[in-house]
């Protein structure tokens, strides 16, 4: 039998959830209401995917909202109106 808001597993241990119930994310084998600090959420397959380097809190795979500390939020082109942002060791 399953942990709580998982529906496919390989056992009845935390972290054995191979799919959760839509609504909850899978991260690690654990079924989370939303996904933590250093991932994103991707709603068509309810996992948490990890964000790009030094990022903290991103809205997808190349687009960081928050850096972790000591690094600087960036457009990843300075030359591109609506660029993705990155997170960078030296300020521009």
């Amino acid at each position: 039998m399953c942990t709580a808001n998982c529906t496919n597993c390989f056992g009845s241990n935390a972290g054995q959830c191979i799919k959760c119930i839509n609504g909850t994310y899978l991260l690690n084998g654990v079924c989370l209401n939303s996904c933590p600090d250093f991932y994103y959420a991707i709603n068509s397959t309810w996992v948490c995917q990890s964000c790009s380097s030094y990022c903290r809190i991103c809205a997808d795979s190349l687009n960081c909202l928050t850096c972790q500390s000591g690094f600087y939020l960036i457009p990843y082109s300075l030359t591109t109106p609506n660029s993705t942002l990155m997170c960078t060791h030296t300020c521009p």
